[in-house]
């Protein structure tokens, strides 16, 4: 069964947009899109690792490496400690971030935030600026049925995966994608004719 996400839109408001992953789950973010997408991808604690390891910046702990190894029960040297520790990417996710990182030529505001959207199939939703869905999603009008209806803008971008031979990003438009987006128009479809019909104000009645 095709995953459907709920009309959550003042909730969404509420909390300034927000990613939502790829097992359906809206995680706020608060107007913050890129500061979660960036703790998500290094972690959290990123900056406190880099600096103490390296010796440098603003921490207390990076001129104090005892304290620091007491502190935070670390058995080890400076050269021991992996900046990534509080990353919640995967250890495959994060050889493929590393490799974004050095590829990446689009908008740097988006670094993170585009590598969720673009990589791990998470959706980014806006309300600040905007009231918008930036989805990879094959199927968009089955997804986001409920928002198609209220006349949310839904933005449909390809997914992109990493090609070994060329060493390159690239666009990924598989037959499997063709073919579940084929399905796909007959939804877009029947929202249409609802909303022809129908008066905003009473197409909740219609949610799914």
């Amino acid at each position: 069964m095709s995953l459907i996400i709920p009309f959550e839109e003042a909730k969404l408001y509420k909390n300034q947009g927000a990613f939502i992953d790829q097992n359906g789950e809206i995680i706020f973010t608060y107007g913050r899109h890129e500061i979660f997408a960036h703790d998500f991808c290094v972690g959290e604690n990123y900056q406190l690792l880099s600096e103490v390891k390296y010796g440098s910046g603003q921490s207390y702990y990076a001129s104090h490496f005892e304290e620091f190894k007491k502190y935070y029960n670390f058995e080890g040297e400076r050269k021991d400690i992996d900046v990534y520790k509080s990353s919640k990417l995967t250890k495959e996710q994060l050889e493929l971030y590393k490799l974004w990182l050095g590829n990446y030529k689009h908008n740097p505001q988006k670094l993170n935030s585009d590598f969720l959207v673009y990589l791990l199939g998470f959706d980014k939703v806006q309300t600040v600026t905007r009231r918008a869905i930036i989805t990879t999603s094959p199927q968009p009008h089955i997804k986001y049925y409920n928002y198609y209806l209220m006349d949310w803008h839904i933005e449909c971008e390809t997914p992109m995966n990493f090609n070994k031979d060329t060493g390159r990003f690239e666009y990924n438009e598989s037959e499997d994608r063709v073919l579940k987006y084929l399905e796909d128009i007959k939804v877009e479809e029947e929202i249409g004719e609802i909303k022809s019909n129908v008066l905003l104000k009473d197409r909740h009645l219609f949610f799914k």
